[in-house]
């Protein structure tokens, strides 16, 4: 289990509109990376269900997958240099950053609409030896194509994401970066299968459930 899960928002140039629509309003492309957290007892495995919280059904709360490439820091990082970044990930693996959309725009915080039980899928390798600016990326909910983008198409690459986030926080073993979502995500509902493919890795697949 991760000790911190930290996501960056607003990071492919193709999902400024659709974080637009979110908070109802025009956005820019952020000067810096953006990072919010997600809990570590959100986090699932390959072939754990997503579980749709009672209240989110009660309330006709829109949840959505989001498709991520995910770093995993190897040795203690503080303060890092873009040239060194690198150095300090383990590897590469699939994230899946599930939100629930209503809450996310409702709430004071994120809390609820990130880090809900099961909403932070991860797995189903670390692979080493990647260039993570340089990887396809894609999400498929039911065997379609929903999201799909270059890495290349970063906002922030993996470097400077690494640089900024040591530069206020000492990142430790096993600590993991989801690096922000492509395009518009889609829509997820019980008895859906959401998968997150990236290149040189495999594919993270999840059944969708609705808490009993």
């Amino acid at each position: 289990m991760p000790g911190k899960i930290i996501a960056i928002g607003r990071n492919y140039v193709s999902h400024l509109a659709h974080s637009a629509s979110l908070v109802g309003g025009d956005i820019e492309l952020p000067k810096v990376p953006e990072p919010f957290f997600k809990t570590p007892s959100s986090v699932v495995g390959p072939n754990d269900p997503i579980v749709i919280p009672r209240e989110a059904i009660e309330e006709g709360v829109l949840v959505e997958e989001e498709a991520e490439l995910t770093l995993v820091i190897g040795k203690q990082c503080r303060r890092a240099t873009q040239e060194n970044a690198l150095d300090f990930v383990l590897g590469v693996t699939c994230g899946n950053d599930v939100s629930a959309r209503n809450w996310q725009r409702g709430d004071l915080s994120w809390w609820r609409a990130k880090s809900s039980d099961t909403f932070s899928p991860i797995g189903p390798y670390i692979v080493t030896g990647l260039d993570p600016d340089n990887l396809l990326l894609t999400g498929r909910i039911n065997g379609e194509v929903i999201q799909q983008s270059g890495t290349d198409d970063l906002a922030h690459n993996c470097r400077r994401i690494i640089e900024f986030v040591s530069s206020v926080l000492t990142l430790e073993p096993g600590d993991v970066i989801m690096t922000g979502t492509p395009g518009e995500p889609g829509e997820i509902k019980r008895g859906d299968v959401v998968e997150v493919e990236l290149e040189g890795v495999g594919v993270l697949s999840n059944p969708v459930i609705a808490e009993e």
